[in-house]
């Protein structure tokens, strides 16, 4: 009896701690393992990125919508760790930041970024732009 109850015991903590899943992004110096698995993220949707980065996104540039003169074959998002002023300050020494590209939508209805970009990725900008799929991912700068 004593044997059949550490079975079950070490059954149960191996599907707990399998439930758990690791991310990939733990930290800033991270990123790059986003490009390196990129496969993993290609023609999915942008949510599956977002829930492997645990770093606060903490200013996002880009254009979701198709109206823009530049999205001739794709919309893009550009997340950074750092705030807008520290991306306008270190203009040579670019910061670290990952740009998603995403396949044109037949018909768009997504709300533009304010001019500039916003301050803070939140849940609220997830469930509006999390479905949108990927088409491309790559990582710049240096912290």
């Amino acid at each position: 009896m004593k044997q059949l109850f550490n079975i079950f015991f070490a059954a149960f903590l191996l599907a707990i701690t399998s439930c758990n899943t690791q991310r990939l992004v733990l930290k800033v110096n991270d990123v790059k393992k986003l490009v390196a698995n990129k496969d993993n993220f290609i023609g999915k949707p942008l949510k599956n990125v977002l829930s492997q980065i645990k770093p606060k996104i903490k200013y996002v540039y880009g254009n979701p919508e198709n109206t823009w003169a530049g999205a001739t074959g794709w919309t893009f998002f550009t997340f950074y760790f750092v705030d807008k002023e520290d991306v306008l300050k270190r203009f040579n020494n670019k910061p670290t930041s990952i740009t998603v590209q995403f396949q044109l939508e037949p018909t768009n209805n997504r709300r533009p970024l304010p001019k500039g970009g916003i301050k803070e990725w939140t849940k609220k900008e997830t469930k509006e732009y999390g479905d949108m799929i990927i088409i491309r991912i790559f990582v710049l700068g240096e912290n």
